[in-house]
Protein backbone atom coordinates (compact mmCIF):
# COMPACT_ATOMS: atom_id res chain seq x y z
CA UNK A 1 0.00 0.00 0.00
CA UNK A 2 1.02 3.37 -0.69
CA UNK A 3 1.07 5.32 2.10
CA UNK A 4 1.81 9.37 2.62
CA UNK A 5 1.98 10.37 6.21
CA UNK A 6 0.18 14.17 6.67
CA UNK A 7 0.77 15.69 9.90
CA UNK A 8 -1.10 18.64 11.50
CA UNK A 9 1.11 21.08 13.73
CA UNK A 10 -0.68 22.04 17.05
CA UNK A 11 -0.04 25.04 19.03
CA UNK A 12 -0.18 24.15 22.58
CA UNK A 13 -0.67 26.96 25.26
CA UNK A 14 0.23 26.04 28.56
CA UNK A 15 -0.03 28.34 31.00
CA UNK A 16 1.39 27.70 34.46
CA UNK A 17 -0.58 29.62 37.11
CA UNK A 18 0.99 29.82 40.31
CA UNK A 19 -1.28 31.27 43.03
CA UNK A 20 -3.91 32.71 41.34
CA UNK A 21 -1.72 34.63 38.83
CA UNK A 22 -0.27 33.80 35.09
CA UNK A 23 3.95 32.88 36.20
CA UNK A 24 5.19 31.87 32.65
CA UNK A 25 3.70 31.06 29.30
CA UNK A 26 5.22 28.17 27.12
CA UNK A 27 4.96 28.08 23.67
CA UNK A 28 4.98 23.76 22.14
CA UNK A 29 5.20 22.82 18.88
CA UNK A 30 3.91 19.15 18.93
CA UNK A 31 3.10 16.82 15.27
CA UNK A 32 0.22 14.78 15.71
CA UNK A 33 -1.32 12.47 12.61
CA UNK A 34 -3.69 13.86 10.36
CA UNK A 35 -7.21 12.42 10.71
CA UNK A 36 -8.33 13.06 7.44
CA UNK A 37 -7.18 10.93 4.23
CA UNK A 38 -7.03 10.77 0.40
CA UNK A 39 -8.16 7.29 -1.06
CA UNK A 40 -8.69 6.21 -4.59
CA UNK A 41 -10.85 3.44 -6.09
CA UNK A 42 -10.29 1.37 -9.46
CA UNK A 43 -13.09 -0.12 -10.57
CA UNK A 44 -13.37 -3.18 -13.17
CA UNK A 45 -15.84 -5.54 -14.37
CA UNK A 46 -15.76 -8.54 -16.72
CA UNK A 47 -12.25 -7.28 -17.44
CA UNK A 48 -12.19 -3.54 -18.35
CA UNK A 49 -11.99 -0.29 -16.41
CA UNK A 50 -15.88 0.77 -15.66
CA UNK A 51 -16.53 4.47 -15.87
CA UNK A 52 -19.34 6.39 -14.39
CA UNK A 53 -19.91 3.98 -11.90
CA UNK A 54 -20.65 5.59 -8.46
CA UNK A 55 -19.28 4.94 -5.23
CA UNK A 56 -20.76 5.81 -2.09
CA UNK A 57 -18.93 6.07 1.68
CA UNK A 58 -22.26 5.53 4.30
CA UNK A 59 -21.43 6.02 8.33
CA UNK A 60 -21.18 2.69 9.90
CA UNK A 61 -23.51 4.42 12.61
CA UNK A 62 -26.26 6.42 11.31
CA UNK A 63 -26.15 4.98 7.78
CA UNK A 64 -25.62 8.55 6.35
CA UNK A 65 -24.21 9.09 3.00
CA UNK A 66 -20.92 10.97 3.74
CA UNK A 67 -18.91 10.99 0.43
CA UNK A 68 -20.00 10.49 -2.95
CA UNK A 69 -17.61 10.03 -6.18
CA UNK A 70 -18.11 9.17 -9.35
CA UNK A 71 -15.44 7.07 -11.76
CA UNK A 72 -13.75 8.87 -14.52
CA UNK A 73 -13.58 7.22 -18.00
CA UNK A 74 -10.08 5.34 -16.34
CA UNK A 75 -12.22 3.73 -13.96
CA UNK A 76 -10.68 5.96 -10.91
CA UNK A 77 -12.86 7.60 -8.39
CA UNK A 78 -10.38 9.84 -5.62
CA UNK A 79 -12.18 10.75 -2.50
CA UNK A 80 -10.61 13.75 -0.69
CA UNK A 81 -10.51 14.40 2.75
CA UNK A 82 -12.10 11.42 4.33
CA UNK A 83 -12.56 11.14 8.18
CA UNK A 84 -10.43 8.44 9.86
CA UNK A 85 -12.77 5.31 10.46
CA UNK A 86 -14.97 3.09 8.90
CA UNK A 87 -17.35 2.80 6.17
CA UNK A 88 -20.35 0.88 4.22
CA UNK A 89 -18.79 1.00 0.49
CA UNK A 90 -21.50 0.71 -2.01
CA UNK A 91 -20.91 0.68 -5.67
CA UNK A 92 -23.18 0.96 -8.59
CA UNK A 93 -22.92 0.85 -12.33
CA UNK A 94 -25.02 0.02 -15.37
CA UNK A 95 -24.69 -3.83 -16.17
CA UNK A 96 -23.40 -4.75 -13.04
CA UNK A 97 -24.86 -6.44 -9.78
CA UNK A 98 -24.25 -3.61 -6.77
CA UNK A 99 -21.16 -4.20 -4.55
CA UNK A 100 -21.65 -3.44 -0.99
CA UNK A 101 -18.82 -4.30 1.45
CA UNK A 102 -16.94 -2.36 4.62
CA UNK A 103 -13.36 -0.83 4.46
CA UNK A 104 -11.16 0.93 7.41
CA UNK A 105 -9.75 4.38 6.31
CA UNK A 106 -6.70 5.00 8.75
CA UNK A 107 -3.96 6.32 6.08
CA UNK A 108 -3.95 7.37 2.58
CA UNK A 109 -4.52 4.38 0.08
CA UNK A 110 -6.24 2.99 -3.03
CA UNK A 111 -8.09 -0.10 -3.97
CA UNK A 112 -9.43 -2.26 -6.57
CA UNK A 113 -13.25 -3.22 -6.70
CA UNK A 114 -14.47 -5.97 -9.01
CA UNK A 115 -18.09 -5.95 -10.32
CA UNK A 116 -19.93 -8.89 -11.03
CA UNK A 117 -21.88 -8.50 -14.69
CA UNK A 118 -26.04 -8.40 -13.27
CA UNK A 119 -26.65 -10.28 -16.59
CA UNK A 120 -23.78 -12.84 -18.67
CA UNK A 121 -24.13 -14.62 -21.38
CA UNK A 122 -21.80 -18.13 -22.59
CA UNK A 123 -21.12 -21.34 -24.63
CA UNK A 124 -21.77 -24.39 -22.98
CA UNK A 125 -19.42 -26.89 -25.49
CA UNK A 126 -20.12 -30.75 -24.80
CA UNK A 127 -17.37 -33.03 -26.30
CA UNK A 128 -17.25 -37.29 -26.27
CA UNK A 129 -14.72 -39.49 -27.06
CA UNK A 130 -11.45 -38.40 -29.08
CA UNK A 131 -13.06 -34.79 -28.21
CA UNK A 132 -15.21 -35.03 -30.99
CA UNK A 133 -18.63 -32.57 -31.11
CA UNK A 134 -21.68 -34.12 -28.86
CA UNK A 135 -24.95 -32.51 -30.47
CA UNK A 136 -28.73 -32.91 -29.27
CA UNK A 137 -27.50 -33.00 -25.91
CA UNK A 138 -29.55 -31.38 -23.07
CA UNK A 139 -27.47 -28.63 -20.90
CA UNK A 140 -29.83 -27.26 -18.13
CA UNK A 141 -28.79 -24.63 -15.88
CA UNK A 142 -30.52 -23.95 -12.41
CA UNK A 143 -30.31 -20.63 -10.79
CA UNK A 144 -29.44 -21.18 -7.25
CA UNK A 145 -30.89 -17.79 -5.65
CA UNK A 146 -34.33 -19.20 -6.99
CA UNK A 147 -34.66 -23.10 -8.28
CA UNK A 148 -37.44 -21.78 -10.15
CA UNK A 149 -35.31 -20.05 -12.83
CA UNK A 150 -33.71 -22.49 -15.29
CA UNK A 151 -32.59 -22.25 -18.77
CA UNK A 152 -32.26 -25.68 -20.83
CA UNK A 153 -30.62 -25.83 -24.31
CA UNK A 154 -29.70 -28.71 -26.88
CA UNK A 155 -26.23 -28.73 -27.95
CA UNK A 156 -26.21 -27.91 -31.62
CA UNK A 157 -24.05 -29.79 -34.67
CA UNK A 158 -21.07 -28.00 -33.10
CA UNK A 159 -21.67 -29.69 -29.42
CA UNK A 160 -22.19 -25.94 -28.45
CA UNK A 161 -25.74 -24.64 -26.60
CA UNK A 162 -25.91 -20.54 -26.23
CA UNK A 163 -27.27 -18.67 -23.33
CA UNK A 164 -28.19 -15.52 -23.63
CA UNK A 165 -28.63 -12.51 -21.17
CA UNK A 166 -28.95 -15.25 -17.32
CA UNK A 167 -28.34 -13.91 -14.27
CA UNK A 168 -25.18 -14.02 -13.13
CA UNK A 169 -24.47 -16.14 -10.26
CA UNK A 170 -24.14 -19.70 -8.82
CA UNK A 171 -25.62 -22.95 -11.09
CA UNK A 172 -26.29 -26.52 -10.94
CA UNK A 173 -25.30 -27.80 -14.53
CA UNK A 174 -26.47 -30.63 -16.06
CA UNK A 175 -25.57 -31.90 -19.17
CA UNK A 176 -27.63 -35.32 -20.24
CA UNK A 177 -27.61 -37.58 -23.41
CA UNK A 178 -29.23 -40.99 -24.23
CA UNK A 179 -25.55 -42.17 -25.32
CA UNK A 180 -23.93 -40.39 -22.31
CA UNK A 181 -23.29 -40.60 -18.72
CA UNK A 182 -24.96 -37.50 -17.02
CA UNK A 183 -22.95 -34.93 -15.81
CA UNK A 184 -23.77 -32.23 -13.03
CA UNK A 185 -21.73 -30.06 -10.82
CA UNK A 186 -22.11 -26.48 -9.50
CA UNK A 187 -20.35 -23.78 -10.83
CA UNK A 188 -20.33 -19.82 -10.64
CA UNK A 189 -21.31 -17.43 -13.76
CA UNK A 190 -19.96 -14.54 -13.30
CA UNK A 191 -17.53 -13.44 -16.76
CA UNK A 192 -19.57 -12.20 -19.63
CA UNK A 193 -19.01 -14.41 -22.97
CA UNK A 194 -18.09 -17.66 -20.60
CA UNK A 195 -16.93 -20.57 -22.46
CA UNK A 196 -17.27 -23.98 -20.56
CA UNK A 197 -15.94 -27.26 -21.95
CA UNK A 198 -17.12 -30.50 -20.77
CA UNK A 199 -16.57 -34.35 -21.67
CA UNK A 200 -18.67 -36.88 -21.51
CA UNK A 201 -18.65 -40.33 -20.86
CA UNK A 202 -20.22 -42.93 -23.12
CA UNK A 203 -22.74 -45.13 -21.36
CA UNK A 204 -21.50 -47.96 -23.74
CA UNK A 205 -18.58 -50.18 -23.75
CA UNK A 206 -18.22 -52.74 -26.32
CA UNK A 207 -15.52 -56.27 -25.76
CA UNK A 208 -14.87 -60.19 -26.12
CA UNK A 209 -15.65 -63.15 -24.20
CA UNK A 210 -13.68 -66.07 -24.64
CA UNK A 211 -14.54 -69.00 -23.16
CA UNK A 212 -11.72 -71.95 -23.15
CA UNK A 213 -11.79 -75.72 -22.20
CA UNK A 214 -9.70 -77.62 -19.13
CA UNK A 215 -7.38 -77.89 -21.52
CA UNK A 216 -7.55 -74.35 -23.37
CA UNK A 217 -9.24 -75.22 -26.17
CA UNK A 218 -12.40 -72.84 -27.64
CA UNK A 219 -15.41 -74.26 -27.08
CA UNK A 220 -17.58 -73.82 -30.34
CA UNK A 221 -20.52 -72.86 -30.52
CA UNK A 222 -20.52 -71.43 -26.65
CA UNK A 223 -23.62 -69.05 -26.18
CA UNK A 224 -22.58 -66.21 -24.29
CA UNK A 225 -25.51 -64.45 -21.88
CA UNK A 226 -25.06 -60.66 -20.06
CA UNK A 227 -28.47 -59.73 -17.74
CA UNK A 228 -27.83 -56.76 -15.92
CA UNK A 229 -28.35 -57.00 -12.22
CA UNK A 230 -30.56 -54.16 -12.23
CA UNK A 231 -32.66 -54.54 -14.70
CA UNK A 232 -33.30 -57.93 -16.29
CA UNK A 233 -34.48 -56.54 -19.29
CA UNK A 234 -31.28 -55.70 -20.06
CA UNK A 235 -29.36 -58.13 -21.60
CA UNK A 236 -27.02 -59.25 -24.48
CA UNK A 237 -26.23 -62.68 -26.22
CA UNK A 238 -22.85 -63.05 -28.30
CA UNK A 239 -22.24 -66.88 -29.08
CA UNK A 240 -18.75 -67.79 -29.72
CA UNK A 241 -17.99 -69.38 -33.32
CA UNK A 242 -17.79 -73.30 -34.24
CA UNK A 243 -14.69 -74.71 -36.09
CA UNK A 244 -13.03 -74.11 -38.53
CA UNK A 245 -13.67 -70.29 -37.80
CA UNK A 246 -12.83 -70.35 -34.35
CA UNK A 247 -12.72 -66.67 -32.78
CA UNK A 248 -14.39 -65.27 -29.64
CA UNK A 249 -17.96 -64.03 -28.32
CA UNK A 250 -18.32 -60.18 -29.74
CA UNK A 251 -20.06 -57.60 -27.93
CA UNK A 252 -20.66 -54.67 -29.81
CA UNK A 253 -22.42 -52.04 -27.77
CA UNK A 254 -23.07 -52.82 -24.06
CA UNK A 255 -24.37 -50.63 -21.38
CA UNK A 256 -21.97 -50.09 -18.56
CA UNK A 257 -23.20 -52.43 -15.81
CA UNK A 258 -23.05 -54.99 -14.02
CA UNK A 259 -24.00 -58.22 -14.91
CA UNK A 260 -24.28 -61.70 -14.48
CA UNK A 261 -22.93 -63.73 -16.72
CA UNK A 262 -24.04 -67.19 -18.33
CA UNK A 263 -22.34 -69.64 -20.86
CA UNK A 264 -24.44 -72.15 -22.23
CA UNK A 265 -23.94 -75.27 -24.68
CA UNK A 266 -27.28 -76.63 -26.35
CA UNK A 267 -29.34 -77.38 -22.90
CA UNK A 268 -26.62 -77.42 -20.52
CA UNK A 269 -25.15 -74.44 -18.88
CA UNK A 270 -21.24 -75.04 -17.83
CA UNK A 271 -20.78 -71.53 -16.47
CA UNK A 272 -22.41 -68.80 -13.96
CA UNK A 273 -20.55 -66.00 -12.63
CA UNK A 274 -20.96 -62.31 -12.09
CA UNK A 275 -19.21 -59.47 -14.90
CA UNK A 276 -18.71 -55.69 -13.51
CA UNK A 277 -18.66 -53.81 -17.22
CA UNK A 278 -19.00 -49.96 -15.61
CA UNK A 279 -15.25 -48.94 -15.49
CA UNK A 280 -15.26 -50.00 -18.69
CA UNK A 281 -15.44 -47.67 -21.63
CA UNK A 282 -15.50 -46.56 -25.63
CA UNK A 283 -11.61 -46.42 -25.42
CA UNK A 284 -10.90 -48.60 -22.63
CA UNK A 285 -12.76 -52.00 -23.82
CA UNK A 286 -13.25 -55.31 -21.89
CA UNK A 287 -11.65 -58.54 -22.70
CA UNK A 288 -13.21 -61.52 -20.83
CA UNK A 289 -11.65 -65.11 -20.91
CA UNK A 290 -13.47 -67.81 -18.91
CA UNK A 291 -11.53 -71.22 -18.52
CA UNK A 292 -13.94 -74.24 -17.49
CA UNK A 293 -12.72 -76.21 -14.76
CA UNK A 294 -11.46 -79.76 -14.65
CA UNK A 295 -13.74 -81.13 -12.23
CA UNK A 296 -17.23 -81.54 -11.86
CA UNK A 297 -19.46 -78.39 -10.52
CA UNK A 298 -22.88 -78.86 -8.91
CA UNK A 299 -24.02 -75.43 -9.96
CA UNK A 300 -23.01 -76.43 -13.82
CA UNK A 301 -22.62 -79.30 -16.47
CA UNK A 302 -19.42 -79.15 -17.33
CA UNK A 303 -18.66 -78.84 -21.11
CA UNK A 304 -17.35 -82.70 -22.68
CA UNK A 305 -14.30 -81.21 -24.43
CA UNK A 306 -14.08 -82.53 -27.92
CA UNK A 307 -10.77 -82.30 -28.82
CA UNK A 308 -7.56 -83.56 -26.79
CA UNK A 309 -5.00 -81.87 -26.36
Amino acid sequence: MRIKKFLWTVMIVVVIMFAGCTEKVTVVEVSLPSLYWTVYFVVRGSGELIPNALIQLVSTVDSRIEYTETTNMLGVARFVGVRQGSFYITITATGFSTEKNVINVFRDDWGQVFLTPSEVSGIVRVHCMFWSKTPSAIVKLIYHEDENITFTKATDANGEAHFESIPSGRYTVIISSDEYEPLEEILHFTSNNFLLNRLLVSRFTWGYVRVLSAHMNRVPGALVLLRSIHDENIYYTARQPSPPSGGVAYFQRVLRDEYFITVSVGDNIIYQDKLDLRQYTLRNNFYYTIQLEPAENKNVVLYKEYYNS
